[in-house]
């Protein structure tokens, strides 16, 4: 049988007017998964005798506390934004990027649209009729859609010659927008596999030293979110009440990581249900003691009633947990496999999440161990350098004429 990733890959390798020169990719601020992604494009492209540049919109937002300047990189940095700026100054900021690329002169650019502030690269590239691509992880269910906006998105979005999504259903929203399904290439989201597969691997080896260290009980289920109200963590809570009274002693602890508006709610809810000795709320965990937490868990759960696509889900996978997860869940047509490493849920429903909890924690151990493994095998073929691979095949993408 002929190897279809071979198969794949020759029109691109056979084109005689492939992408050349420079791309410049426009963000607000980068976290450790942006910095992933780009260090696999930079070397693909360095590969191809192209280069990258980075333009970056502001130096960290506020909601996104893990997000900051990073640093020295292998490829071109240029900083659009005042020192002292925290989020997109909408007028200066779009000034500064306009200026940016009018000094990189860049033969391709690339962002996501995710506020009107971004219309300044957009219009920078319609007037000099640059290739765009553009970055999406939305998809149609993930808000109430008004029909002016979306034909305002088809106007705007339609401009762009491809695209970079999630999966199957951010291809079909991209396309909705005038952009060729032929030129969307599903792997935008994408983390550092490599930092948590090691990062846990380690932390199972020495599981009774970091055990001590961090404080964390022998089995427990581990939850990462920002405390909003999408998150859907109040009712995580309820289904996990009623998961510890079908189990009673054997149940599982639950880990919940994270920080936001929502954490005084959330300790009142704890205490609401007796759950004080149960539930653990660490905080805010710094990125390299991630994979710890991850490592020692027994499985991952994430229970949002919206979410674009869900990159807590990669890490936990990358860390080799099986995983529960709600089937609004924006990555779940990419990553679960349900029944084979983990289970998808209702979570309007209560009884849905608490279902999934019971019937996971009666799952033969053997059973647990395999789905952990294609956990990680799964997620494998969802890292940067498919994000890398992805962005070339959209450069060198010709989208049809209309």
């Amino acid at each position: 049988m002929r190897d279809r990733s071979t198969l794949a890959a020759k029109p691109i390798q056979q084109k005689t007017d492939r992408f050349q020169g420079k791309l410049a990719v426009i963000i607000g601020a980068t976290g450790p998964y942006h910095i992933a992604r780009l260090t696999a494009l930079h070397r693909l492209l360095e590969k191809h005798g192209c280069q990258l540049a980075l333009v970056l919109r502001n130096g960290r937002i506020a909601e996104y506390p893990w997000f900051a300047d990073p640093g020295a990189l292998p490829f071109e940095v240029v900083r659009a934004y005042n020192e002292n700026d925290t989020e997109p100054q909408s007028f200066r900021s779009g000034r500064l990027v306009h200026h940016a690329l009018s000094e990189l002169k860049p033969d391709s650019i690339a962002f996501g649209m995710p506020s009107m502030a971004y219309l300044g690269p957009w219009l920078w590239g319609v007037k000099r009729g640059i290739p765009m691509v553009l970055f999406s992880e939305s998809k149609l269910d993930d808000a109430p859609r008004k029909s002016w906006k979306e034909r305002a998105k088809r106007e705007i979005y339609g401009r762009f010659d491809a695209a970079i999504v999630g999966g199957p259903p951010h291809i079909e929203y991209a396309a909705s927008f005038g952009i060729d399904r032929s030129c969307c290439f599903p792997g935008y989201d994408a983390v550092d596999n490599e930092h948590f597969r090691t990062g846990a691997a380690e932390a199972r080896r020495r599981r009774a030293s970091y055990s001590a260290q961090f404080d964390l009980p022998s089995h427990y289920w581990i939850a990462a979110n920002r405390f909003v109200p999408k998150k859907n963590l109040p009712r995580l809570l309820e289904a996990y009440a009623r998961y510890r009274v079908a189990m009673g002693e054997e149940a599982w602890k639950l880990v919940l990581m994270g920080d936001g508006p929502d954490k005084g709610l959330l300790l009142e809810k704890r205490k609401q249900l007796g759950l004080e000795n149960h539930i653990i709320l660490p905080g805010l965990i710094p990125y390299e003691t991630l994979p710890i937490y991850y490592g020692l868990a027994s499985a991952f759960v994430h229970a949002s009633t919206t979410e674009q696509w869900g990159l807590v889900v990669n890490e936990a996978m990358a860390s080799r947990l099986p995983i529960l997860i709600s089937k609004t869940c924006g990555c779940a047509s990419v990553l679960l496999d349900e029944g084979h490493n983990g289970a998808s849920f209702y979570p309007e429903q209560t009884e849905s999440i608490c279902q999934a909890f019971i019937d996971f924690h009666r799952t033969p151990v053997d059973n647990r161990v395999s789905m952990g493994l294609r956990s990680e095998a799964i997620v494998q073929q969802w890292g940067p350098d498919r994000f890398a691979t992805s962005m070339w095949s959209a450069l060198n993408s010709k989208r049809p004429p209309k």
